[in-house]
């Protein structure tokens, strides 16, 4: 494999022809010792041990001394040893193929492959060109001691190194590889998957001397950018993954570190251990798998001494300890190199996930070579060629091994013995008519009169073609010989245009007619044929025949035939400057003959002179697939002609026609939609602002070539105030960056903006001049070659980096679509759809304009349309007020800066504007127009990427700010990353032109000087382009001489981040959410919860106080914030101030006294206590909720030493809902977010079960929010006044433990049990006292039963512990005292509300116009129903796949009648809307849903029915892999039909409530009231069968509800319960109460339940949890619902069922398994 191949290439200098014996063995983890022994005996048979085991070079120089009898020092000459060594160096050094998207790949000037330059060439152009690029890889600074073509070299083995790679040298840096995506393995092992965890470590060789240092990570992110994975949030449990970047410079060192594969496999399975603090050092990790990325080692590592404390996991820091870190780097570097290493250490928890969507992206595109090395080594393979050999032949150049898989090629093109029946003369034709390609053999028809023999695709690569023909593999050519034979008939169109059954049938029709409607001629039905499609025909036929006898095909008669490709012309041996391959060379390129068929002239280009004859005739062969005999002939099948129809009443004339239209209709692999059925929502909308009462700016005109830069300019005008630059119409070149359909882009920015209204015409794709005159759709392409094809040039321009996808799709497109009017020879269906051409649009423009208008022009590309407007108008200058040209490089005699027309080395003082149409620019210097000039030079000074960057990360607040940001960074992202992006920081100088126009002058500072300049256009490509001081004294040109680079940043960023002129429709996204939903242009959000991927509170608050400085509002507990504080202290800076709703210092609690009148029986509960904690008054009269739920939490906050303003009780307590405000609320809802919160605030009012309502509801965090922004808006004004509140400044602290301090009770774990308290606390201080444990904790009560607990009591106090704090002391009255509204508060709030700016867009039924609230009953009249059944469950996510199982089971069989739900189990209550989902997707929306209690049987205190013991329940985690995920259904839940049916908390009389609200009928039923509807429902004698999947607490509570209740159930299925730990070796499933090892969940979170059900009189059947264990294989029901996902339920079932994938990669998720048993 790839050992052999290397073995072969270092023994014969023509590796394609080398073949050695087959090596066996597979190195692998067992057997490297026998691998290495084997690998290395061959190495030592061809003399190559060395490189591995030893691989340093010999000397550079050797001394030789003088020769005999002569006298004189020795001379120093280069070592011949050395270059032999770096030969054989090669050999044994693997690479990447690095190559360029779609024609990648080339060849290096001495034969060998070379990538990304040029596949998109010919072979031997390659040649020609010269174009020789370093490796890609390599940072463009490097001093490389090899010379570019010795740094890339054809190598075996696939982009992606499989398993039987072999040596591959980890040390030389050069040799790696920055192609995104593109791993290359560590021999003999296999590939990891994305989510494994790794260590990337980069070595360098270091002075002994040099010390281990960590430090903090400031791009391991953009380390790992290149992968084709992207991080996520969070990444727990046993598999860790570790990022570090290990490395160190060493000025005198030869070279990096060399590691062979000897010492990498050293490192499988070896343990990095801790030595710190124990006698028995701790194993830190264990090396599970390597390979190497990029130059960096990628160890795999498994870390597995997870530590528990108590009740809960020791979860890691994100961080880890930079000793730990430190030690792992020693300990792989004494295996990796025994000379010492040093170590910058950044490591960092990190997880990767494939992406999906397949679009093109910079650098992570794969390129065809990888594509073709995938395929063709998973062989055997057969391949289609249907376009230039170019590809084909550098993969099979390069990787000779692999053509054994290759089956056969088929191939469509060539002309063997064909007659070209087009172009020819009628019969009845006068002598005038001059037969064009009559009779040739090949159809070249831009090229016939010098080349008659050649076709297009052979012609493209005649080289390549010839390497393909020529490889040995088996070929069956399709040429025009056959081709010729079978045009498109009128017949054939016709019955086409019956038959569109399917979408590509439609798409391919709707091509063809577009063709037929544009010829420019009348010949189509002559001379339009079956190519491509007929050669597929041919190929599948053959390949459907292969093993009949005769190899019969259906629609082509076969011959073989003796051919070979002519690639050059006689006589062979000549040089005349044409063939590359020869020309100035002693050995010729790939050691072909000097005299060989290789050897004579070649084409160049369609105008060559040698082609020609004296009569005119052509006498060129190059691409020429001539019929040979001889050595350099090969036996090749040939299509000889289309076979007729075997039907002769048919009215298609071959074969081939019935086969193709019943393929194309055949409803199997159909297409599943096109654009509007995959969008049945699409309406075709254009943006046309109105600008009605402004004053129009100067009228503009912007010519750009569609560069990366002028798109940004571009967004930039369109944000230009239009009051200053009307901008009117843009017109597109062809002569520059991008090819002319991009001006999809240009309409799609457009739209985006609301500027459908711009009119776009397309200009001329060749320059002034550069036309053929007698082909005018052909021309001298010599100075467009100037622009790359692949990466860093078309192929980035045209898909704008692969972010053009991104913009949202407007309605105007390129089309092909034609009039007569427009001089085409026919109308297309839809004319008025025809791409304005760039004249036109500037004619109309002219006519348009108000009399002695006059237009300003900015050009951002080359000058041909304004050349071209020069040239259609002699007048037309008179109408330009002045021009902007950005481009052109001036007196570079003087000027030490070169050009930028990288690619035309010979030109090096042109900038590419002038350079792509010298003689447009010339022609427009030369004209009256007034031009200023912004030269090269000033565009460079506007070159910093990082500076527009960080400017517009502080002002992303709009959509074309947000899509310019990233398109930004993603230039600057891959500049970085690969020398051939290098140049794209000119791009970013292409937004000047627009700034000068359209920013501050005064601002900008820029300054001018006149100068007379001239553009050479000679047709001298190493001059032309180039401008020079006129000494003639021209007209003078106005040239930017300098500016203020600093204030154009600043006014671009400023600019894009105006709301006014901002985008009308974000992204493409926003567009497809408007486009799959009835909705009339209104988006709903797209962000939703998804496990792992949520970014988490720490994550948003770093990043977000990073950029500080911020504010905070608090209106809870405090526990995020002070985790934030206590671990990012150095970000406290960064937080200006702290608003907290909360606490109470002097408040005296208004509510639970007794009225005046009261009797004794009256007992005061709250009132006058400090706090308002109405759950927990007993036990703690002084704490506030948001400070009691963490109050050594608000402890760190308060004490934190940030400015504190605190809105306490002692305020809110004065700013009740009163009866007026509420009416005044009643009668103003304007907005949504008016009508949503009186809704809430009206239900809270109806369902309050006491009648104080408007003297115990308070304003409070509301309250805290008008506080905060008044004190903000008066920060700086005298005395810091507040609107709503009279303020104080107190002295206060938390208590967070009670006295007496110092006790050990086990309240307190900050000090329990521990020598040292956590934290480092004092041991007596005011944290070590008495915790309270629950509102019902023995401590807190006196004898006489009143509370002396403190927990969360913000007291004031004096002394060090005080803190001293702004404290809002009451709400201010309202200062108009005629008013309803007693609290000036009230009247700001309701005007912000209803403030119309920045108002809600939508609620759920404007968002929704077309909704309807429909619920779906079945109708099962005729069935005979199966046994009534009710599932009780606790809304886990295996209830509900086991839900949905129920609703599939036949209703003949399961008649399920009711659910009942609990929320004593896996889900909150209100999951239930979950349950209602399903069920309405199910369309059984007549399934009554219960809700059960939420609390345990006897878990309720009974003087406090909704509050209890919650010891069972905190067995369910909250958050990730607990609660969160099951009331999201782990993301899911938002992915299913919404039903009408949800929660609310609408009640009635009838059920016990205090009054009716507004929808009693919505009420919620409980489970109870379910079950006993149920049980009268149902007919007499009939039982119910119950399966219970969650704890038993319905089922118990039914039992007590009704004692003859067991006499209705036929048979309880309890899912649940492990029995018998004693003898089971296996444990419960109680992971979170490690103390209770055998229980299982569902019995432990109700215990007394489950005891009353186990001792009932019910028929039981127990499925315990040892038999669930037994089901619980997710790849085996995957699989199957892989094969049978025909159902919506069923794929919905697989989509949540994949969540192994969490499981895998999270431990606290890996009991997802035991929900899947529940789906039994």
């Amino acid at each position: 494999m790839a050992a052999n191949l290397l073995l072969g290439l270092a023994a014969n200098s023509n590796p394609g022809n080398f073949q050695i014996p087959s090596l066996s063995i597979k190195l692998n983890q067992n057997n490297f010792s026998l691998w290495r022994s084997t690998i290395i005996s061959a190495l030592e048979t061809f003399d190559l041990e060395s490189f591995v085991l030893s691989p340093d070079p010999p000397a550079a120089t050797i001394s030789v001394p003088s020769a005999a009898g002569t006298k004189g020092p020795p001379t120093i000459e280069a070592n011949p040893a050395l270059v032999s060594w770096k030969k054989k160096d090669q050999i044994v050094l693997l690479d990447d193929i690095v190559v360029g998207v779609g024609g990648e790949g080339g060849i290096s000037q001495n034969g060998k492959i070379l990538p990304n330059v040029g596949g998109y060439l010919p072979i031997i152009d390659q040649k020609r060109n010269r174009i020789v690029q370093p490796n890609r890889s390599s940072p463009p600074d490097m001093n490389s001691t090899r010379s570019p073509v010795h740094e890339l070299r054809p190598r075996p083995g696939s982009g992606t190194r499989s398993r039987d790679s072999s040596i591959t040298d980890l040390g030389h840096h050069r040799h790696s590889s920055d192609v995104l995506g593109n791993d290359q393995q560590v021999p003999g092992h296999h590939r990891q998957h994305p989510d494994h965890p790794r260590v990337a470590i980069q070595v360098t060789r270091t002075p002994p001397r040099t010390n281990l240092v960590a430090t903090k990570s400031t791009d391991a992110h953009q380390l790992f950018d290149d992968m084709p994975t992207r991080q996520r949030s969070g990444f727990l449990g046993h598999h860790r993954t570790l990022l570090g970047q290990i490395s160190a410079s060493d000025q005198n060192a030869r070279t990096h570190t060399n590691c062979s594969i000897k010492c990498l496999n050293q490192l499988l399975g070896h343990t990095a251990y801790d030595h710190r603090s124990r006698a028995d050092p701790e194993p830190l990790v264990k090396v599970t798998y390597i390979h190497l990325k990029g130059g960096i080692i990628l160890i795999h590592y498994l870390k597995d001494n997870i530590k528990y404390n108590g009740n809960s996991t020791k979860i890691l820091n994100n961080n880890m300890d930079p000793a730990l870190a430190t030690q792992l780097c020693n300990s792989i570097s004494r295996v990796v190199d025994k000379t010492k290493i040093g170590c910058n250490v950044d490591f960092q928890l990190k997880t990767f996930s494939n992406k999906g969507g397949r679009r093109y992206s910079p650098l992570r595109q794969r390129t065809t070579q990888q594509v073709m090395i995938k395929a063709i080594s998973e062989g055997p393979i057969i391949i289609f060629l249907t376009g230039g050999h170019t590809n084909l032949a550098i993969f099979l150049m390069s990787h000779p091994y692999l053509k054994k898989n290759i089956e056969h090629i088929y191939i469509m093109g060539g002309a063997v013995r064909s007659n070209n029946p087009t172009g020819c003369c009628p019969k009845n034709a006068t002598l005038s008519c001059k037969a064009k390609k009559c009779g040739n053999r090949g159809n070249m028809f831009t090229a016939f009169r010098g080349n008659p023999y050649a076709e297009f695709n052979i012609f493209l690569d005649p080289f390549a073609a010839y390497q393909v023909i020529h490889s040995g593999i088996p070929v069956t050519v399709v040429p025009l010989d056959a081709t010729n034979t079978i045009p498109i008939t009128k017949e054939f169109f016709k019955t086409f245009e019956k038959n569109q059954d399917t979408y590509e049938a439609q798409y391919v029709f709707k091509s063809l007619k577009m063709t037929r409607d544009t010829r420019f001629d009348h010949h189509f039905f002559t001379s339009y044929f079956m190519w491509d499609s007929f050669m597929s025909g041919v190929a599948t036929s053959s390949m459907r025949n292969a093993h009949k006898e005769g190899l019969e095909n259906e629609f082509a008669e076969m011959d073989y035939m003796n051919i070979t490709v002519i690639t050059s012309n006689e006589p062979y041996g000549i040089s005349d400057g044409s063939n590359a391959l020869f020309d100035g060379r002693k050995i010729p390129t790939f050691e072909l003959q000097n005299n060989g068929v290789h050897s004579g002239h070649v084409q160049i280009g369609i105008k060559d002179p040698f082609c020609f004859r004296g009569n005119g005739s052509g006498i060129c062969k190059d691409g020429y697939t001539e019929e040979v005999s001889g050595p350099d002939s090969v036996r090749v099948r040939v299509a000889t002609r289309a076979k007729p129809n075997h039907d002769n009443t048919s009215l298609l004339d071959r074969e081939y026609f019935v086969s193709f239209l019943d393929a194309l209709n055949r409803p199997q692999q159909r297409g599943r939609f096109n654009f509007t059925s995959q969008f049945p929502h699409y309406k075709e909308v254009l943006y046309k602002p109105d600008f009605t009462g402004k004053e129009l700016g100067k009228p503009m005109v912007f010519d750009m070539d569609m560069s990366v830069g002028d798109f940004l300019a571009l967004i930039y005008l369109l944000k230009v105030p239009i009051e200053e630059i009307n901008l009117k119409a843009i017109l597109v070149t062809g002569t520059g960056w991008a090819n002319a359909a991009t001006i999809d882009v240009v309409y799609d920015v457009l739209h985006m903006m609301g500027r459908d209204d711009i009119a776009v015409g397309l200009g001329d794709s060749l320059g002034v001049n550069q036309y053929y005159p007698d082909q005018p759709n052909t021309g001298d392409c010599k100075y467009s070659e100037a622009i790359p094809h692949g990466s860093g040039g078309r192929l980035d321009a045209d898909t704008l980096y692969g972010l053009a996808r991104d913009l949202p799709r407007s309605p105007r497109r390129y089309t092909a679509e034609n009039s007569i009017e427009f001089g085409a020879p026919r109308n297309t269906d839809f004319p008025q759809l025809r791409q304005p051409l760039a004249l036109e649009v500037w004619s109309s423009l002219v006519k348009s304009i108000d009399p002695g208008s006059k237009i300003t022009i900015l050009t951002n590309g080359p000058l041909t349309n304004l050349a071209n407007i020069l040239l259609s108008d002699a007048n037309s200058s008179s109408i330009i007020q002045e021009v902007f040209i950005l481009g052109g490089h001036i007196d570079y005699i003087h000027n030490k800066d070169k050009g930028n027309v990288n690619s035309a080395l010979s030109n090096e003082y042109a900038e590419l504007n002038m350079f792509l149409d010298p003689l447009a620019a010339k022609m427009v210097f030369e004209s009256p127009l007034n031009i200023t000039l912004l030269p090269l030079r000033m565009q460079r000074k506007l070159s910093a990427f990082p500076e527009i960057i960080k400017r517009l990360e502080q002002k992303k607040t709009t959509p074309e700010a947000i899509f310019t940001r990233r398109l930004l960074k993603r230039l600057y992202g891959l500049q970085q990353k690969n020398h051939i992006y290098r140049h794209l920081d000119t791009f970013l100088g292409e937004i000047l032109g627009a700034i000068i126009i359209g920013g501050d002058q005064n601002t900008i500072n820029s300054s001018f000087q006149v100068k007379h300049l001239k553009v050479i256009a000679e047709g001298r490509i190493h001059e032309d382009g180039q401008i020079i001081v006129d000494k003639g004294k021209t007209k003078g040109i106005n040239v930017l001489e300098d500016f203020n680079i600093v204030s154009c940043y600043n006014i671009f960023a400023t600019y894009l981040g105006h709301q006014e002129q901002s985008a009308v429709i974000g992204s493409f996204d926003e567009q497809r959410r408007i486009w799959s939903s009835p909705r009339k242009g209104i988006v709903g959000g797209g962000r939703r919860y998804s496990p792992l991927r949520q970014r988490t509170t720490q994550q948003v608050m770093i990043k977000a106080i990073s950029k500080g400085p911020i504010t905070i509002f608090l209106t809870g507990g405090h526990t995020n914030l002070a985790i934030f504080l206590m671990s990012h202290p150095y970000l406290k800076k960064n937080i200006e101030h702290i608003y907290i709703m909360g606490g109470g210092v002097r408040s005296n609690n208004p509510t639970g006294c007794c009225p005046k009148n009261a009797t004794s029986s009256c007992k005061p509960e709250q009132c006058g206590d400090r706090g308002n904690m109405f759950t927990a008054f007993r036990g703690n009269p002084y704490a506030e909720f948001n400070f009691f739920l963490d109050p050594f939490a608000a402890y760190q906050v308060i004490h934190s030493g940030i400015p504190i303003t605190l809105v306490p009780l002692d305020a809110t307590n004065t700013i009740p809902i009163t009866k007026e405000f509420f009416k005044t609320f009643e009668k103003n809802q304007d907005t949504y977010e008016a009508q949503y919160v009186f809704k809430s605030l009206k239900i809270t009012r109806d369902t309050w079960f006491d009648n104080q309502f408007f003297t115990s509801y308070f304003m409070w965090d509301s309250f805290m929010s008008g506080v905060a922004t008044s004190s903000m808006r008066n920060t700086h004004k005298e005395g810091l006044e507040n609107e709503f509140a009279e303020m104080d400044y107190m002295n206060i602290t938390v208590i967070t433990s009670n006295k007496p301090y110092g006790i050990s009770d086990g309240s307190n774990s900050l000090f329990d049990g521990r020598k040292i308290p956590t934290f480092e606390l004092q041991n007596n201080g005011v944290h070590s006292g008495h915790v309270q444990l629950g509102i019902k904790d023995p401590f807190c009560f006196r004898g006489n039963g009143s509370g002396i607990c403190k927990d969360g009591y913000t007291k004031e106090v004096s002394g060090p512990d005080s803190v001293r704090v702004r404290v809002a002391t009451r709400a201010k009255p309202n200062h108009d005292n005629t008013s309803l509204l007693d609290r000036e508060y009230f009247v700001s709030f309701l005007d912000a509300l209803n403030r119309p700016q920045q108002r809600g867009r939508f609620n759920f039924t404007s968002q929704f116009p077309h909704y309807k609230e429909v619920l779906y009953k079945p109708d099962f009249t005729g069935k005979e129903l199966g046994k009534p059944m009710v599932f009780d469950m606790d809304m886990s996510v295996g209830d509900f796949l086991a839900l949905i199982y129920l609703l599939k089971v036949p209703i003949e069989e399961i008649n399920l009648k009711a659910i009942l739900v609990t929320g004593t189990g896996w889900a909150n209550a209100a999951t239930i809307d979950v349950v209602y989902d399903v069920l309405h997707m199910m369309g059984r929306d007549d399934i009554a849903v219960g809700l059960g209690d939420s609390l345990g049987v006897n878990q309720y205190y009974p003087d406090q029915p909704n509050t209890g013991d919650c010891k069972y329940s905190e067995a369910i985690p909250h958050g990730s892999g607990g609660r969160l995920d099951a009331d999201t259904l782990y993301g899911l839940a938002r992915d299913l039909p919404r039903s009408p049916r949800r929660y609310t908390a609408e009640n009635s009389i009838e059920f016990g409530a205090p009054r009716n609200t507004d929808f009693p009928q919505l009420r919620q039923p409980l489970a109870l009231e379910v079950w006993s509807s149920l049980v009268k429902s149902i007919d007499p004698g009939s039982k119910i069968t119950i399966l219970t999947n969650g704890p038993l607490t319905n089922l118990a509570n039914i039992l007590l509800s009704d004692a003859n209740s067991s006499s209705i159930i036929q048979e309880v299925f309890i899912l649940g319960g492990h029995i018998d730990y004693i003898h089971n070796k296996d444990k419960g499933n109680v992971n979170s109460a490690l103390s209770n090892e055998y229980a299982e969940l569902n019995m432990f979170l109700d215990p007394s339940a489950a005891k009353m059900v186990f001792e009932s009189p019910l028929n039981i059947t127990l499925l315990p949890l040892r038999m669930q264990r037994k089901l619980s294989a997710f790849p085996e029901i995957i699989k199957r619902l892989e094969q049978k996902k025909t159902t919506p339920e069923a794929i919905f079932t697989r989509r949540l069922l994949k969540l192994k994938g969490f499981m895998a990669c999270n431990k606290r998720i890996t009991y997802i398994d035991i929900w899947y048993l529940h789906f039994t």
